[in-house]
């Protein structure tokens, strides 16, 4: 029962890649050629499981270890430079680096427990931290002053300045109006709002929730075509993909940290209805064990009826976007646009081969063996 399983979810989705491949605007994009140029190897360099990866303009790998709380450093060459960092909430420490880029040869890591950046010099000594700013100013007329609950900071610019979501009560006002509930913003380093970059449209609607006890406990809905996006390595641009209505088709937007539109693109494809039998495998694999509450939590959760077209988004670090086409088996398969919005390409990855950086020439991934060591590798990218 469980290989007829696998099988219906493989054949069901690996058809609707093909059938979404056809109906991108144009020709079909031309497969571009890898080629492996580097390989880091886990065992040879103490590799634990890997958290991301981030590249300096000169080439400079920052390979993170959240399992040890530290930061491994490679050149270009792919050799060893040392280390930064160990577990702990201190100066130079780091409980949850979530997320990090550079700023010319300098290094931020954001941590979310802590809610703080930190910035690592070149000779991989610490620099300083900047906290997470919490708040956001806003000038307003009277009586328009926004009602924010949260800032959660997603990326450091140059200057201190910040690039946040910024989630509203529900009855909150924002100035000239506001399209959701939560606009994604780039402040100062006093926390004063610079500009709106786009209004996020949230994803409530993937969530599921319910009251467990003296708690609440929410999770994501399998399947849930939830907007996906990205902020640029030197976050100078911010990509957002979402279906559009009922599906059949994605936008693709992205947007300078100013607010301006680079490019803002529609692309169709085909919709791959969820086979029941999948559906009712996913739901009752959510409920396990689980009882009252959490068990009619998923019970009730309603799934979508097609899969989503699309899994992840990277922007590169050029003037590419980078999308993951949604699929459960089989290899990754990444199309690669242009500033423009046009599809230029197609990479197929291993399975096992997660796209961590990107640009038009080079594609630099986590490569998962049979063993679970995790691997830096790096391609060339050619027609």
């Amino acid at each position: 029962m469980t290989l007829n399983l696998r099988c219906v979810i493989a054949c069901a989705v690996g058809a609707g890649l093909l059938a979404s491949l056809e109906t991108l605007p144009g020709q079909a994009p031309p497969a571009l050629r890898i080629a492996r140029d580097l390989r880091i190897d886990a065992a040879e360099h103490d590799l634990s499981p890997v958290g991301w990866v981030a590249v300096a303009p000169n080439g400079t790998m920052a390979v993170s270890q959240p399992q040890d709380g530290l930061l491994r450093f490679f050149d270009a060459r792919g050799t060893s430079l040392g280390t930064f960092g160990r577990k702990g909430r201190g100066p130079g420490e780091f409980t949850d680096p979530s997320r990090s880029a550079w700023i010319g040869d300098t290094l931020w890591v954001a941590d979310f427990s802590t809610r703080r950046f930190t910035l690592v010099a070149p000779d991989r000594t610490l620099l300083r931290t900047v906290p997470y700013l919490q708040s956001v100013t806003v000038a307003a007329p009277g009586g328009e002053t926004p009602h924010i609950t949260s800032v959660f900071a997603r990326s450091l610019l140059a200057g201190g300045r910040q690039l946040a979501a910024v989630n509203l009560a529900d009855d909150s006002p924002w100035p000239g109006g506001r399209r959701s509930a939560q606009p994604f913003v780039r402040i100062d380093s006093a926390g004063v709002l610079q500009n709106v970059v786009v209004w996020h449209p949230g994803r409530a609607s993937c969530i599921v929730s319910a009251r467990v006890g003296g708690g609440f406990t929410s999770a994501v809905i399998p399947f849930c075509a939830a907007p996906l996006d990205d902020v640029s390595p030197d976050g100078a641009r911010y990509a957002l993909a979402e279906v559009v209505g009922d599906g059949g088709s994605y936008r693709v937007s992205v947007m300078r940290a100013t607010g301006d539109t680079v490019s803002s693109r529609t692309y169709s494809y085909a919709l791959v209805r969820i086979p029941k039998a999948v559906a009712d495998s996913v739901i009752a694999r959510r409920i396990g064990r689980q009882t009252g509450q959490a068990a009619e939590m998923w019970r009730s959760a309603k799934l979508p009826a097609n899969y989503p077209p699309l899994a992840r988004v990277v922007l590169g670090r050029d003037d590419t976007v980078w999308l993951e086409r949604f699929s459960i088996s089989g290899d990754r398969e990444w199309l690669m646009l242009d500033g423009q919005g046009s599809v230029r390409g197609r990479v197929t990855l291993p399975r096992g081969i997660a796209l961590a950086v990107a640009s038009r020439d080079q594609v630099w991934a986590i490569e998962t063996d049979d063993d679970g060591l995790q691997h830096i590798v790096r391609y060339r990218v050619s027609r």
